[in-house]
Parts: structure tokens; sequence; C-alpha cells
């Protein structure tokens, strides 16, 4: 997908897209936020999870866990979040969408959570505050210590020329802790949307203030997915959204 075609389709997104007071993402920086001693964010079964599965979905690739897994589901509380939330997928963005202290990391991992007052993922949907995003930048190395990502690109590449298609990875874990900053103590919190249509908003955004690490060699597998019209997607990222006066908190230590 060239930068022109992503600017085109932009152009014929809902009307909430385009004309809406809580959009994401936006620019983030400590100088500019209010400093709170909000709630730690806590984790909950942030492990070891078998037969994940990737899909590409014509614009990215994202990860399910099992469909009929009777596991613990990572959940996420704390913060600004009133109860607990549990994960429905996670899904990436190159290069990041957010600006982070005035940064675009190369990689921005979205974890997407609902609510557990609500039955399941579509209900809470049509409810303000019924979803959380946790957002993750990585930045470009070398090599890392993780397998995750090395383990999800083998799985992208039985995928990546055919929008719809799935896969199970059978044979290694995805260790959902090891997704986390070494520190990942501060974070950001706004209210905002869905970065694709219908750009839903009041969505809470918990934006990791700490980079993790992706090796070279798998960023570039991961970005090698195909859209609907048999053609390399080579960004997905939107453009950051005006703030519009909304009140953005940085989680200090």
């Amino acid at each position: 997908m060239h930068l022109q075609q992503k600017s085109n389709q932009e152009e014929h997104w809902p009307k909430t897209c385009k004309h809406g007071k809580l959009q994401s993402p936006v620019a983030l920086n400590k100088r500019f936020a209010c400093h709170s001693d909000i709630p730690s964010l806590k984790f909950e079964n942030f492990k070891k999870y078998k037969k994940c599965c990737i899909k590409n979905t014509g614009y990215t690739w994202n990860l399910t866990l099992p469909e009929h897994c009777h596991c613990d589901r990572p959940k996420i509380s704390g913060a600004k979040l009133v109860g607990r939330y549990t994960l429905e997928n996670l899904h990436v963005h190159w290069p990041a969408e957010h600006v982070i202290g005035e940064i675009r990391y190369d990689l921005e991992m979205h974890m997407v959570f609902y609510a557990d007052r609500y039955r399941s993922f579509k209900e809470s949907l049509i409810h303000p505050l019924g979803v959380a995003v946790l957002s993750i930048p990585f930045s470009e190395t070398l090599s890392t210590r993780s397998k995750n990502f090395k383990t999800i690109s083998e799985a992208v590449k039985l995928v990546f020329e055919k929008p719809g298609r799935s896969t199970i990875i059978r044979n290694e874990e995805i260790d959902f802790y090891q997704f986390l900053p070494y520190d990942h103590r501060m974070f950001y919190h706004y209210f905002g949307s869905f970065t694709t249509p219908p750009c839903t908003e009041y969505v809470h955004w918990i934006v990791m203030n700490n980079a993790g690490n992706i090796a070279q060699l798998d960023l570039k597998d991961l970005k090698n997915v195909y859209d609907n019209h048999g053609e390399l997607v080579e960004s997905n990222n939107r453009d950051i959204q005006p703030l519009n006066e909304r009140i953005v908190t940085f989680k200090r230590v």
C-alpha cells in the first residue's frame, strides 16, 4: 500500500474518522502531559500460550488465542480503568502510530482488551470505555532475546499473500510478558478512538513510554503483508490527529 493510496483511502473513511473530536493516534510528550500518581497498570496472565492464531487482515496481521481455549486469558486493570479488561486480539502498525517524545518508532503493537463487565468484545463496542488498547512501541535492533517475533514471522510467511487466510502456531509458544518493555511502569493515558474505521471513540488508550526491541530480520518479515489488491502494505499507520484539548495523563514512577 503506497503512501498516496493510504491517504486516498482515508478520504473515504466514515464521518466519525473525519469529524470526531477524540481521534487517535496523537503526539505524546511528558512536557505537556499531566503528571499523576494514578494507580499502576496491573497485568494478569501475561504468560506463555500455545496454538495462537495468526491472520492476514489485508491491512496488517493479528494474533488471537485459540478460539476454544479454556485458559486464563491476559487481563489488565489499574491505571484509569474501571475493573478488569480481557484480551481480544493484538496487531501491529508500521511505522508506529503514536509519536512519543517526538520519536516515531519502527513498530507499534496494539493489544485490544474489552471490559469484563460485558459478555463479549462485540457487546463492549457499543458502550463508552468498553474497550482499552495497550500500545507498545518497538525499536529495531540487530537481535533480541525474545523468540516471540521470530515465531510470529514464520507464521506470517504462511498467510502474507492471502488476506483472510489464517494459520495456527502449533509448535511454539508466545510469551505475552516478553512483549512488554523492560521498564513498563511509566505510561500515558488518554481517551481516544480506534485508528481504523469505524474510528469508534471513547476508548481507553494506555501507551507505554519505553520501547521494546524487535530484531531487524523479524521486522522485515512481519511487514511483508499483502492487501486485498495484491499489493504490499508498505505502511499502515494513521496520521497524527488533533488533541482537541484532551487531557493526557503521564504515570510517573
